[in-house]
């Protein structure tokens, strides 16, 4: 599979630590297989994952939001980094989404909860970036349909 940038981030954190796999995955609170995946670029961690994922890789969140949406650009651009955090966390609740449709009622519960603060926050967002004029929100949501 080809590299991702949260697979880099991951991969780079692990070897940099000096730590296996197994214990790399257990620090983001998942199986070694599953983190495996996510190091290879097979899957993406789901966002119940993220903050344990900043946590390892001694980030903010919004740094794993961005990796996981594709973003590779680095700025210093407040408006830029607040539409691609945007970006990103409509693209987690997306995925989310879709994943809920395969659970089962335990983990259902869980991924509900996620998905409506994913949403929530979304949402805010969104309402801060419509301070900096209609365009930006106009072009998000074209990007949407």
């Amino acid at each position: 599979m080809t590299s991702t940038p949260i697979a880099k981030l991951l991969t780079d954190r692990q070897a940099a630590l000096a730590v296996s796999q197994k214990e790399a995955a257990g620090r983001c609170g998942v199986s070694g297989s599953t983190f495996g995946r996510w190091a290879r670029g097979e899957i993406v961690p789901d966002p119940d994952k993220y903050r344990a994922i900043a946590e390892f890789l001694d980030v903010p969140i919004s740094v794993v939001v961005n990796a996981i949406g594709g973003s590779t650009a680095t700025t210093t651009d407040p408006v830029a980094e607040l539409i691609s955090v945007y970006r990103g966390l409509r693209q987690a609740a997306d995925h989310l989404e879709e994943r809920m449709a395969t659970m089962d009622a335990g983990e259902l519960r869980l991924a509900s909860h996620t998905f409506s603060e994913v949403q929530k926050t979304v949402t805010e967002l969104g309402e801060i970036l419509s301070d900096f004029g209609d365009g930006i929100i106009d072009t998000l949501a074209s990007e949407a349909n």
